[in-house]
């Protein structure tokens, strides 16, 4: 993917998600929950900003450029504008399944988790779909295919 389309994808990603947080909050503010924390709201601190933001950079210049690696860039920055500008992740979604013998709700969410996990997703099938496995050369630090699956 060309970096013009990556950009373009997570920014596609990243507005959208802003878009429909903007219209949740000014029509429906009473469904939506601020998630100060880092996963399902686990460790609340100023520290995962910075993480946050290392991450984010981090994907941006060491990643190739692929869709799933966009999607995961523009949930990413989408969710960090929400930690700078809202103190919070704005959380919104929330499924609550009761035809189970135990019903069963799953943690509030928001689009840019979703861009998140779909791009995690096509990372992973990506992965499995290697024809390569790599083994680390100890003695010069280089990568070198440990055989080829045909």
């Amino acid at each position: 993917m060309k970096q013009r389309l990556f950009f373009i994808s997570a920014l596609a990603a990243l507005f959208s998600d802003q878009l429909i947080k903007f219209i949740v909050l000014k029509f429906s503010p009473q469904i939506v929950s601020f998630n100060r924390g880092i996963v399902f709201g686990f460790l609340a601190s100023d520290l995962w900003l910075g993480v946050n933001l290392f991450l984010l950079i981090l994907i941006w210049f060491l990643a190739e450029k692929s869709l799933g690696w966009s999607l995961l860039f523009g949930g990413g920055m989408s969710n960090f504008i929400d930690r700078v500008f809202k103190k919070g992740v704005v959380d919104f979604l929330s499924f609550n399944f009761t035809f189970f013998p135990k019903p069963i709700s799953l943690p509030h969410f928001n689009p840019a988790d979703v861009f998140i996990c779909v791009g995690a997703g096509l990372l992973f099938w990506r992965l499995l779909r290697q024809k390569k496995v790599y083994k680390l050369k100890t003695s010069s630090n280089k990568k070198q295919p440990l055989h080829s699956i045909k």
